[in-house]
């Protein structure tokens, strides 16, 4: 991958809902996704994010893996994340009686 791919950065931008800042993101160096991971409160803050859009991004930026890569369906396949909910077993899908009205 080319050192100055803006397309993750973009790609990123848009899954968490904040597309809108990619150009002012890009006008300032952040061109790919390391140097977005090194962007504080501060630095948002000072090109005008709004506060809770500064908050979705840096959430974002520290789920991040070290690596500055964007997670693939690979990796979601090979490392699956726990459920969260404890809503009981899964629910079973029950025949259909072919006779039913």
């Amino acid at each position: 991958m080319p050192a100055e791919d803006p397309s993750q950065v973009l790609a990123f931008l848009q899954s968490i809902g904040l597309a809108p800042y990619a150009k002012t993101l890009l006008q300032e160096g952040f061109d790919t996704l390391e140097k977005l991971q090194e962007v504080t409160a501060d630095d948002a803050r000072e090109m005008h994010f709004r506060l809770a859009d500064r908050k979705v991004l840096l959430r974002a930026l520290a789920q991040l893996p070290a690596s500055g890569a964007l997670p693939t369906m690979s990796d979601a396949a090979v490392s699956p994340q726990p459920s969260t909910t404890s809503a009981g077993p899964p629910l079973q899908a029950q025949p259909q009686d072919p006779y039913a009205p």
